[in-house]
């Protein structure tokens, strides 16, 4: 009689707990500086440009900066990431397909 066995891994991963500081949400948009970044995907730049067409209508930002990846699945360049995070006050991220 051959006695094999068989080993089960449990694939599922162990619960973590990690906390995170908010951003310091601002008490109006009047004014304040609005970035944009498209990941380059079809008819992202549309949805955000009307986006930020129809919010500066109602908040009247002092300006809109907008910033195009290189390709979807890469990250935000790092020239780009330090200049959103030092001049806006508030970014919207556009994905779309």
């Amino acid at each position: 009689m051959v006695i094999r066995t068989l080993t089960v891994l449990d694939p599922t991963a162990k619960p973590t707990r990690k906390e995170f500081k908010m951003a310091v949400r601002p008490d109006k948009l009047e004014g304040k500086v609005l970035g944009l970044i498209w990941n380059d995907k079809p008819s992202g730049d549309i949805l955000l440009n009307e986006f930020a067409e129809q919010l500066n209508k109602r908040f009247h930002f002092a300006q809109i900066l907008r910033h195009k990846k290189a390709d979807a699945p890469l990250g935000i360049t790092e020239d780009a990431l330090n200049e959103f995070s030092t001049k806006c006050d508030l970014v919207i991220l556009g994905v779309s397909d």
